[in-house]
């Protein structure tokens, strides 16, 4: 799940072989109930620090990559396991069952439900709120990979979204509290991976994207590596000290929407460490009435309180949907919730339009902040090692593209430039690396109609490009795709100034190369299409004029 480094699996114990044997069906007997062992298993009586040890991710010396992967080959080799087919829904089901009795007996007539005992604990870092308040139902990153999808490897098996997982998942195993008061009412170990008071960070995704997708995005933003550039000089958190606010367990499914719902939220947006909201490659949590109000909402209180996560997300081909962000053109699952929360957005922002706008300045700014807290540790030598060069690289790229997208030139230009210059001092101007990011300053000239100097660069890295085929150990050469974009940015450089009888015969390559290379049929290859449809549209109507 994105630690290819480590060699090392985490300790798979007697907690991976209660779940095989629940999950096969072993354990059940006549009456459809769960044995004892596999019922403080499923329900979390049994310690989950008695097998993996008290570090935080598993042996003391293990690392956070090494432990994911462990949790990732223990959930495959339970996947892989025929008896997982045909029998995980008597297997879930008895769980549901087990949970419910579980709750029903412990909870009295006149008493109140176990997610009003989710109250402050000593030491606690955020504002008092009243019992049952949903800031205290945030859980530690370490128990949702330990615990959770490990205990539902159907989630993983099957890449769940997040409104299945809810269905599937939250919904049997619970009749009248949310998954964390559940937690908190068996108590012990249980009990310990929920905030009750302590920080947390708050979690904005889209429902419709797996929730997988969504874990490894989390893993990926506090793992070690990643820490040291949006944490410099504070020492890495554990898995274990890390909250996640996430609406899937912290929501009553059952409690009747309300209008009061909306300013629970707000609160515990408020009360958060940070929100983070998560982009999916597809760009939908972009056009989701929910994710841009809870967005909105952490940008009123300043850009350093909205964190985007896209790694590994290719932000070009999102561009129109970042431009398009706008409350209006969003949509919601339930139409009254849509209703709510524009009314709440006019009554806050006075426009929706105020509101786009309040939201990707935020973004743009948090993103330049970081870029620029990048740059200066790095001029610094405070992280000489860690981390990697790459991935201050990459936070640079993505703060230009961000600034690009939204008009602000001149902070995409000053990012891109820095950043030719620190790959052209440590690799060289004619390394790939390099040429990407040169390919893009070019591409910035030409959003900034300065034609002349964006073929000037342009033609020098295609130039450099075409050399690589002479080079055996190189994969650039004529019909790369990246010496494809080039020249289909020299081909829109030459038609922006006119020049069209220069731009065909570059286009008609793009075109050919992209067919043998990706396919007719790949988008790439139907914008070069467009592009030469557009020249000849051009052409036409200059022959016209004549």
């Amino acid at each position: 799940m994105g630690c290819e480094q480590s060699q090392h699996a985490a300790p798979v114990g007697e907690d991976a072989e209660y779940l095989t044997s629940a999950c096969n069906g072993k354990g059940v007997n006549a009456a459809g109930q769960l044995s004892a062992v596999h019922a403080r298993t499923l329900t979390g009586h049994a310690s989950t620090s008695s097998t993996l040890g008290s570090s935080p991710l598993g042996a003391p010396k293990e690392t956070q990559s090494q432990f994911v992967v462990g949790v990732a080959r223990q959930t495959r080799r339970l996947a892989a396991g025929g008896g997982l087919r045909g029998t995980q829904s008597t297997a879930t089901s008895s769980r549901g069952v087990l949970l419910r009795q579980s709750f029903e007996t412990v909870q009295l007539p006149g008493e109140v439900s176990s997610a009003d005992n989710i109250t402050h604990i000593a030491g606690a870092k955020i504002r008092r709120r009243p019992p049952g308040h949903p800031s205290y139902s945030a859980v530690t990153l370490e128990w949702l990979a330990r615990d959770f999808l490990a205990r539902h490897p159907v989630i993983v098996r099957e890449r769940m979204t997040s409104r299945q997982v809810m269905s599937h998942v939250i919904i049997p195993s619970t009749t009248r509290t949310n998954y964390c008061g559940i937690m908190t009412m068996e108590g012990g170990a249980t009990a310990d991976v929920v905030s009750r008071g302590r920080e947390f960070y708050y979690v904005i995704h889209q429902w419709g994207r797996p929730f997988t997708e969504l874990f490894q995005m989390l893993m990926q933003h506090f793992s070690p590596q990643a820490q040291h550039v949006w944490r410099p000089g504070k020492p890495v958190l554990w898995w274990s000290e890390i909250y996640i606010w996430l609406d899937l367990l912290a929501v009553n499914p059952h409690q009747p929407r309300s209008p009061a719902q909306l300013r629970t939220r707000h609160e515990v947006i408020q009360d958060a460490k940070q929100t983070l909201m998560v982009l999916d490659p597809m760009g939908g949590v972009l056009g989701r009435t929910w994710c841009l109000y809870e967005a909105w909402l952490a940008a009123r209180r300043g850009a350093p309180y909205l964190v985007m996560l896209s790694y590994g997300v290719d932000l070009e081909p999102l561009q129109s949907a970042f431009l398009n962000m706008d409350i209006v053109y969003a949509r919601a699952s339930r139409a009254e919730d849509m209703h709510a929360i524009r009314a709440e957005v006019e009554a806050g922002a006075g426009a929706p339009l105020a509101m786009a706008l309040q939201l990707k300045s935020a973004l743009i700014s948090g993103a330049i902040d970081l870029a620029k807290q990048t740059s200066l540790l790095s001029l610094r030598n405070i992280m000489p090692e860690a981390p990697k060069a790459a991935d201050r690289w990459d936070v640079i790229t993505r703060a230009a593209l961000m600034c690009q997208i939204y008009g602000r030139f001149l902070n995409a230009e000053a990012l891109l430039r820095q950043l030719v210059f620190a790959q052209g001092r440590m690799m060289g101007n004619d390394h790939p690396t390099t040429l990407v990011s040169r390919h893009r300053l070019a591409s910035l000239l030409k959003s900034q109609s300065r034609f002349k100097a964006a073929e000037e660069l342009c033609r020098v890295v295609l130039g450099v490009r075409r050399r690589y085929d002479r080079i055996p150990w190189s994969k650039l050469g004529p019909e790369d795709p990246a010496t494809l974009s080039s020249e289909e940015l020299l081909a829109s450089i030459l038609q922006s100034r006119g020049l069209l009888e220069d731009a065909q015969p570059l286009l008609a390559h793009v075109i050919s190369g992209r067919e043998r290379v990706l396919g007719p049929s790949q988008r790439k290859t139907l914008e070069a299409l467009a592009s030469m449809a557009s020249l000849q549209r051009a052409r036409t109507h200059r022959e016209r004029e004549r």
